[in-house]
């Protein structure tokens, strides 16, 4: 009804353009017609998190979900580091079966909703659906350019320092997430305590955080204790009827820990600063990187009170969140910039059209990745999709990393393409 009115000038001069081109995109990528197939899609993704949440990884006579096994993932240990990757990886093979059906059924789905409304596939629909209403994926296309010829040289320069650093003949993954051979920066204090810095930070931050933060601690808004039987990830979501926000984490004694208090309260702040806004349409089509702009802002502001948390190890946290901050812009996030869709036999692929050898695919892969792989790290670069013997493909895949590791090494040995591989959930 907004959106038709014949008032639709001076409603702009109310709430603003960006308002309408908003709504314009959102009635673009819905009609009624897709409704059945997005109550399937919603239970699809239902389904991936409750098998996701039903993990019991059985670790030194405990049992524990993935999210709790994320602390012995970056032990100071390489070796517990590399069986704590393998159990958490375990899980993952062992119901793929099923993580390929869901996948395969959600492709298929989503593919299908974009036909219906006209799309050749999900892409252009799904950056509708993330209100990307400034820029397109050609514009996103250029940005991966420049990350490429500007930031990757300085990502792979971090990351051969970061291998000196560590010690080590290569970079393993196992050793993703690993910045000092004395093991990274934890937490010190009880997540009870973790809590309570957050409180001493952000009082003495400003008046405004200091409220905001007071008022999620007394009304419960923290859901972040780590449990057996929780949700994996984490991530900041509002209670509209109450207009407050709420955090759920999963707390598992690393960094990330307190990532929580300065990234997803980031995001929570914005929540209810914005929620005092009497036009909620200023908020209501707030988009995925407006959001990060909030969250990761925050996580710099917090340096100053990073003792709090840290103590005599405040620096090594700086040098490694800033040294993570550059891995993120080379990684990105493939689930939401879908990057250059390749076709088999092309220049950057061999094979036949059609078909496409193991081999051929190992090469392709091999230009994105620094990382020797294991099954799930395989699995996830390959965008989830099954193989008939994955135990034969991590056999070729070894093969052509040690002739990889012969060879004289490239200029750069990363990507900003790596958009192929898994990403978390954004939070």
């Amino acid at each position: 009804v907004l959106f038709a009115t014949p008032y639709r000038q001076y409603m702009e001069e109310k709430i603003g353009p960006v308002a309408f081109k908003s709504m314009e995109l959102e009635m673009k990528s819905f009609d009624d017609s897709l409704i059945p197939l997005m109550q399937e899609e919603n239970a699809l993704a239902s389904r991936y998190s409750k098998l996701i949440a039903s993990a019991k990884i059985m670790w030194e006579g405990e049992e524990l979900n993935l999210s709790l096994m994320r602390k012995y993932m970056r032990s100071q240990d390489r070796n517990t580091r590399k069986k704590a990757w393998d159990a958490f990886s375990g899980f993952f093979e062992e119901n793929q079966a099923e993580l390929d059906e869901i996948y395969d059924l959600m492709v298929k789905n989503r593919t299908r909703q974009a036909q219906m409304l006209g799309f050749e596939n999900y892409i252009d629909m799904g950056y509708f659906r993330m209100n990307r209403n400034s820029y397109t994926k050609e514009d996103v296309q250029k940005l991966r350019e420049q990350i490429k010829t500007v930031f990757v040289p300085l990502a792979s320069r971090m990351h051969k320092n970061r291998q000196a650093r560590l010690g080590v003949d290569a970079l393993r993954y196992y050793d993703m997430g690993v910045y000092f051979p004395q093991g990274d920066p934890a937490p010190i204090g009880t997540p009870e305590e973790i809590l309570e810095s957050g409180r001493k930070m952000y009082t003495e931050m400003s008046d405004e955080t200091r409220d905001f933060f007071n008022m999620m601690m007394e009304n419960e808004l923290f859901d972040v204790f780590g449990r057996k039987n929780k949700a994996t990830g984490g991530y900041m979501t509002e209670l509209p009827d109450y207009g407050v926000p709420f955090i759920f984490a999963n707390f598992n004694g690393t960094s990330g820990d307190v990532d929580v208090i300065t990234h997803e309260c980031g995001h929570a702040f914005q929540s209810y600063v914005s929620c005092k806004d009497p036009i909620a349409d200023h908020s209501r089509y707030l988009t995925m990187e407006t959001a990060e702009i909030h969250s990761m802002s925050m996580e710099f502001f917090a340096e100053p009170w990073i003792e709090l948390f840290f103590g005599e190890r405040g620096d090594d946290y700086r040098k490694m969140h800033l040294e993570d901050a550059i891995d993120v812009i080379t990684n990105g996030d493939g689930n939401s910039n879908a990057a250059t869709a390749y076709e088999v036999g092309d220049d950057t692929i061999g094979g036949t059209k059609g078909s496409l050898s193991y081999g051929e695919l190992l090469n392709f892969w091999n230009c994105f990745d620094p990382y020797t792989m294991n099954t799930m790290l395989a699995r996830e670069g390959l965008g989830g999709k099954g193989y008939l013997d994955i135990k034969d493909f991590m056999k070729q895949y070894e093969q052509q990393q040690s002739a990889a590791e012969a060879a004289p090494a490239p200029a750069s040995d990363t990507s900003s393409e790596q958009t192929m591989k898994g990403s978390t959930s954004h939070g």
